[in-house]
């Protein structure tokens, strides 16, 4: 990932993005300007995801397996949703949501 002129990564972590069935295990990059997940080469779907701060339209806490609260889920303006399942979730929400504003 290159970084844009004045961009900056706020949060390097490793994540699980729910595409369909598959849990894609990877690294997701939390920048002023965008979130950027980059699969493991050892996942089956390895397409990379690049969301800009300027699409996103709200942010919430979700369950993963419908019981752990441990998961962000990413709404963005066509109405697409993304979740992520990570540590810190409360923290990058936060972040994400003063990013918006």
């Amino acid at each position: 990932m290159e970084l844009k002129s004045n961009e900056q990564i706020q949060y390097d972590i490793g994540t699980n993005l729910k595409r369909g069935l598959e849990s894609v295990g990877g690294k997701l990059k939390v920048t002023n300007e965008r979130l950027y997940f980059k699969p493991h080469a050892i996942n089956i779907k390895k397409k990379e995801l690049e969301l800009s701060m300027d699409s996103i339209t709200n942010v919430k806490k979700s369950k993963s397996l419908g019981l752990i609260p441990n998961a962000l889920t990413v709404v963005v303006d066509d109405g697409s949703e993304y979740k992520f399942v990570l540590g810190k979730s409360n923290e990058i929400m936060n972040y994400i949501n003063s990013c918006l504003n």
